[in-house]
Formats: C-alpha cells, structure tokens, sequence
C-alpha cells in the first residue's frame, strides 16, 4: 500500500501542480510524494517540495484523505493546506520526472487529469469553503 500526503497551494486564485507527461496524456499532480521510513506525514511532504521544486513550505490545515484503490494500486492520500515561505517553484529533474510547473485556475480543475482526482475538494478550497477533515473515500481514477 502506497502513502501519499500532498499539499495544495493557492497563489492568486490558482492552484499549484506538476504537469508530467505518460505517454500522449498530459497528467497534473498535487505536489507531494512518498513517505519514508521514519517520516511524518507532515515531513514527508515538507521534505518533498523542498526536494523536487526548492520550495520552504508550511502546512496549514489538514484538509482530508482518499483511496484509490484498484488493479495497479492501493494508496491512502492525505491532504494539507500550504503555503510558501520562500522560493519560486521550478522542477528540479533529478528529484522528479515531471515537465513543468503549472498554475492552474479554477475552471481548469475539472478540465485536466488531476492526480489525485479531487477537483471537489481543490475547488472548495479555491471557494474560500471548510473542506477541512473530510474523508472522501475511495476515489475513481480512470487514466491510472
């Protein structure tokens, strides 16, 4: 079983995200990543954006967890509410495989292939709403 904390990050009414590529499906991921032996959930996903976009980050507020569950994979996400303390986000391609950093707006949410897929709780966020807690459950993620 895979666990995943991950962070959302809203600058200017949009939402940070890495864009990577599989195949021709253009994927976009909440920042965060696996935990390590020994790690806090709040640590791993510190260490995470240090790591892969050189950022120093807080967390916020727990906002909620998820499964996905199916052929492939078990995984149990967790989600925070961040911020930047300092840094510009930029990928750094020996920590990560993705292509670039996106900001994505509001509408775009439920346009792209969000991973996880949790543009209800991501939006609630955006809408200034108390998502904070919430088990969402187990969640469809149809292009994985």
């Amino acid at each position: 079983m895979k666990i995943r904390p991950s962070v959302i990050i809203v600058k200017d009414d949009k939402v940070l995200t890495l864009k990577y590529l599989y195949g021709s499906t253009e994927v976009y991921a909440i920042p965060g990543g696996n935990l390590e032996f020994g790690e806090s959930l709040s640590e791993t996903v510190v260490r995470e954006l240090k790591e892969e976009l050189n950022l120093e980050i807080s967390l916020l507020d727990f906002c909620g967890t998820a499964e996905i569950i199916n052929e492939k994979q078990h995984g149990v996400h967790f989600f925070f509410l961040g911020k930047i303390i300092s840094g510009e986000p930029k990928i750094n391609p020996q920590e990560t495989t993705a292509n670039s950093v996106v900001w994505l707006k509001k509408d775009q949410i439920t346009e792209v292939n969000l991973y996880p897929k949790i543009p209800d709780l991501i939006l609630s966020v955006l809408n200034g709403e108390n998502p904070y807690g919430l088990f969402l459950g187990k969640i469809d993620q149809p292009w994985y």
